[in-house]
């Protein structure tokens, strides 16, 4: 399907919600089964091998940030995938992992002879395909990286997920695991930060609920310390906060719908988006562990599984700094009410 009404959504929601967090403390394997029978992996890749919905598979990477589900759902969901079926490569049944970084690729006997390094891949060593783009001769490359087929040194990220150095000296086959990318390598920066922008989107919710909760079952002097007016405070800002990464991922996910991926809308709305994602994540997790107190960064206390994720998802796939050069650069071009106004 192309689109669906609120009922389907808020039932692909809800199956979202059960398998992710049937998920917690199973292996990769098992917890990925329930996402590709439910076909939740397919929604923004393209008819007929998919459902074309990039809103629904929008809707549940913010529920992954929400659950802080162990799986690479959004890699493979917002960026990976599409970007297979598109390119018109082999869309594997399992998690699929992308990198941000470019490598290099020369021709060699009508192949491509790609060489370089990834850093910090999301779940590089247990993906099916590893999805990076190579500056070729012609223009960029889109390649679907066979891990088996690199060196992979492990790594985590300050949450603990996965995050491995891929080392690439491989031979691509064009039509096969490389395709060309009109739309240049940018469009696989673009689709991860956006990934990102819903992921922290999700995990600020959760944030939110859990801090509020503790506010009122927290009793200090004989009265729930959410009666305090500096914890009341803490509340409103982490609330506002939240809603506002939740709009601007929400309307760059619009943006993207409508205009796609490659256009100039489309890589403001998501500059927009991670930039307010980044503020908002540092906002949120500072509060919340203000209000939480010394529990709050005990293992112990589930506060940290979303927390540490808010700090480690705010640098991947360019930090604010890094999008608020392409606004300004935008801006300059276009001139500061064109860039507004269009």
């Amino acid at each position: 399907m192309t689109h669906g009404d609120a009922a389907d959504l808020r039932l692909l929601t809800d199956t979202a919600a059960e398998i992710f967090l049937a998920a917690e403390g199973q292996p990769l394997d098992g917890g990925w089964r329930p996402v590709r029978e439910a076909g939740l992996d397919l929604l923004a890749v393209p008819e007929p091998l998919g459902g074309g919905w990039l809103q629904a598979a929008a809707e549940m990477t913010r529920v992954a940030g929400d659950t802080a589900v162990a799986l690479p759902y959004a890699d493979t969901a917002l960026v990976a995938k599409p970007l297979l079926a598109h390119a018109g490569l082999v869309v594997p049944d399992g998690p699929c992992a992308a990198a941000a970084g470019t490598l290099v690729a020369e021709p060699a006997d009508g192949k491509l002879r790609v060489r370089g390094t990834l850093r910090r891949v999301p779940w590089g060593a247990a993906a099916g395909r590893i999805v990076a783009v190579a500056a070729a001769v012609d223009g960029d490359v889109l390649l679907a990286l066979d891990p088996s087929r690199a060196s992979v040194s492990p790594g985590v990220n300050l949450a603990g997920e996965p995050r491995e150095t891929v080392a690439v000296d491989t031979v691509a086959e064009l039509g096969v695991d490389a395709a060309s990318l009109p739309a240049g390598g940018a469009v696989v920066l673009r689709r991860g930060a956006l990934a990102r922008s819903l992921l922290i989107a999700g995990a600020a919710s959760a944030v939110l609920r859990a801090t509020s909760r503790y506010a009122l079952e927290r009793v200090q002097f004989g009265r729930p310390i959410a009666k305090q007016q500096a914890v009341q405070h803490a509340l409103a800002e982490i609330a506002a906060e939240t809603e506002a990464v939740r709009a601007a991922s929400a309307a760059a996910v619009e943006v993207c719908a409508s205009d796609g991926f490659g256009s100039a809308a489309a890589e403001t709305a998501i500059a927009v988006a991670k930039i307010q994602a980044g503020t908002s994540a540092e906002v949120v997790a500072r509060l919340a562990h203000q209000v939480h107190g010394a529990i709050g960064t005990t293992r112990e206390h589930p506060l940290h599984r979303h927390t540490l994720r808010l700090w480690s998802w705010r640098d991947e796939y360019g930090p604010e700094r890094h999008w608020a050069r392409s606004l300004g650069e935008a801006a300059l071009a276009a001139g500061p009410w064109e860039l507004v106004t269009r």
